[in-house]
């Protein structure tokens, strides 16, 4: 038998940026989430891998595309202005440029993370309506950085970039965060690889994991004179790897702009939800319990029962209670009381119960 499966599109996506142990740099929340992709739109996009994947040489992760269908698809481009300032006192930002500007102090103290969320609103129980990933990379001297495989942020420049309140020259960063996100039914969410690591020349391939600038945005609120990072700034990040498909949102509302694609496993439908929750042998095993539980709630006792309920003829004693009956109402409850105390006396001693009643009375009356 196939069991039932539906979508479980997210209704709502935050992601981060911020530095271990302090308040996030860029917080951006969607709330009004687009709609899944189309059948059209997906095919586009499955074209669209198998077409990166053929220069490669790859057809694995072509596949993994076409495990899932049109509404398990959501294609998210937004706009990544944190919507808050960067709350941090004046304290942390000088602990955190003491750190940044010894490379003896900074190892292994700080990464730089990126955290993401998906909110849906899913008719089963047994799946989270929130699922959380995320992924981070240290922070490191450009010399210690490249010689442990080139994935790192440069110390130097973000050092520079805290202490001298640079709004002008972004912190470019690479392979930090993922395209392309797995919402699963429960536990974490995972970053997907729609290509390989790496192309045929050897260069990392920026579809799987993009390459972004870091700024630092300087508000109205700011003092014009002074460097007060906790006063009046925010942070943002731009996406500069390639959009794998043109970005979507059509209102212009900044320049700095990131494309992700959301997948969402799908979910059994709540009428399969005990299996699903137990599983086939589980549910079997559940059945066979409930029915045996009956069967024993039925004969329980049944051996001292039986020879009240099942008499082969029970002429005699019907005939016993019907004078019983019939001298009570003629008000001989002396006689009465004699009869009473034979049929307790019977009841009394199986042996002469199954003489007055047993089938071989019947049998010898016929």
């Amino acid at each position: 038998a196939v069991v039932s499966t539906q979508s479980t599109g997210p209704t709502g996506f935050s992601c981060s940026l911020s530095i271990s142990g302090l308040e996030p740099l860029v917080n951006v929340r969607v709330a009004q989430m687009p709609d899944a992709m189309t059948d059209d739109e997906l095919d586009d996009l499955q074209r669209i891998v198998a077409k990166e994947n053929s220069k490669q040489g790859s057809a694995n992760y072509t596949e993994l595309v076409k495990k899932f269908r049109s509404p398990d698809v959501v294609k998210l481009d937004i706009y990544t202005d944190s919507t808050t300032l960067w709350e941090v006192s004046p304290a942390a930002v000088t602990s955190l440029q003491k750190l940044l500007s010894d490379p003896k102090e900074i190892i292994p103290y700080l990464t730089l993370r990126f955290d993401w969320s998906i909110t849906r609103d899913p008719e089963s129980s047994t799946a989270d309506k929130v699922v959380t990933g995320t992924t981070e990379i240290d922070i490191r001297d450009r010399k210690a950085g490249e010689k442990a495989g080139g994935r790192f942020v440069d110390r130097e420049k973000f050092y520079k970039l805290i202490k001298d309140c640079d709004v002008t020259h972004p912190l470019t960063i690479s392979q930090l965060i993922p395209t392309f996100l797995l919402a699963g039914e429960t536990g974490n969410s995972k970053e997907l690889f729609l290509f390989p690591s790496h192309d045929s020349h050897g260069t990392i391939n920026e579809y799987n994991k993009k390459t972004i600038e870091l700024s630092l945005v300087k508000s109205l609120a700011a003092d014009p004179d002074k460097c007060y990072l906790w006063s009046g700034y925010y942070w943002s990040f731009n996406q500069k790897s390639p959009f794998l498909e043109p970005f979507g949102n059509s209102t212009q509302l900044s320049t700095n702009k990131a494309q992700f694609y959301i997948f969402s496993e799908r979910i059994v439908s709540s009428q399969y939800q005990l299996i699903a929750s137990y599983g086939v042998i589980g549910l079997y095993i559940s059945v066979v319990l409930v029915i045996f539980k009956f069967i024993r709630l039925v004969i329980t006792d049944s051996s001292t029962r039986i020879i009240f309920q099942e008499m082969p003829c029970p002429d005699l004693i019907m005939a016993l209670v019907s004078s019983t009956e019939m001298v009570r109402s003629q008000r001989e409850f002396v006689l009465e009381q004699v009869l009473y105390r034979k049929l307790l006396l019977l009841y009394r001693s199986p042996e002469t119960l199954i003489v007055w009643t047993g089938r071989h009375r019947r049998l010898k009356e016929e």
